[in-house]
């Protein structure tokens, strides 16, 4: 982590920790776009998806609004930095839903770039931002739009 973080009070040993690990997986997905190694650029993003999931989990805002409402309003901003985060690193992939979830998050519109610190990232929305609820980003497949699928890969 070659960053801090500017809000006194959030960094405690769970950001270090996920502070560190983030710039690791940013900088092999930055390594991985330069290579054009796509397979690699796309199992790191879902790294940083799964990153974002874990500390979300671990640290689990919902329960600890309960005894500590400064820390879970902490941790949810830190976790919407790491929404952002996955956002960005999604974008080469998929730009279309990427901008809408940057645009839920009051991000401006054009092509994003990857942040190259992890506690610089996680930083990077400021506690009071309005955020909006994105649109459906992804439909849900029932049964018969998984076959029609099939049936067009197999065609």
């Amino acid at each position: 982590m070659t960053g801090g973080f500017r809000r006194p009070g959030v960094e405690g040993p769970a950001e270090r920790a996920l502070a560190t690990e983030l710039g690791r997986r940013l900088d092999a997905l930055r390594a991985a776009h330069e290579a054009i190694e796509i397979r690699r650029a796309a199992a790191e993003t879902r790294g940083v998806w799964s990153l974002a999931n874990a500390y979300l989990a671990a640290e689990a805002p919902w329960t600890t609004l309960k005894s500590d409402r400064a820390r879970a309003g902490s941790v949810l901003r830190i976790g919407l930095a790491l929404v952002r985060t996955a956002a960005i690193a999604a974008w080469p992939f998929i730009p279309a839903t990427a901008e809408r979830v940057l645009n839920a998050l009051g991000e401006p519109c054009g092509v994003p770039t990857l942040p190259t610190d992890g506690a610089a990232a996680l930083d990077a929305i400021e506690g009071g931002r309005a955020v909006s609820v994105p649109p459906l980003l992804f439909r849900k497949l029932d049964t018969d739009g998984i076959a029609r699928l099939r049936a067009r890969s197999a065609g």
